[in-house]
C-alpha cells in the first residue's frame, strides 16, 4: 500500500523522467532523511513502479513505470461508484 510519501515521489519522477535521483527526492527533505528517501525509492523499485537507471556512476537516473503512472491516477481518480449504490 502507498501511502503519501511514496505517491509524493511518484509524482516527482513523472514530472521530471530521466531526472537525478537526488533531484527526485530533493523536495521531500524538509520532512524526511536522506536515507529513509532513498530507501523509499529501493522498494519503488522493486515493486516496479520506478526505475533507475544507474549505469553512470555519479549521475543516477529515474524514470516512473506505467506501473507507477497507474499508482498515481488509481489515487487521483477513485473507481466510479456502481449504479446501484446511487439509487
Amino acid at each position: 500500500m502507498l501511502d503519501e510519501i511514496d505517491l509524493d515521489l511518484l509524482g516527482q519522477c513523472a514530472q521530471n523522467p530521466g531526472q537525478s535521483l537526488k533531484n527526485a527526492i530533493a523536495p521531500l527533505l524538509k520532512c524526511r532523511r536522506v536515507r529513509t528517501l532513498y530507501d523509499r525509492m529501493k522498494a519503488l523499485e522493486a515493486q516496479g513502479f520506478i526505475v533507475i537507471d544507474r549505469s553512470q556512476k555519479k549521475h543516477t537516473q529515474v524514470r516512473i513505470t506505467e506501473k507507477g503512472k497507474a499508482a498515481i491516477i488509481g489515487r487521483a481518480d477513485p473507481a466510479p461508484q456502481k449504479e446501484a449504490d446511487l439509487l
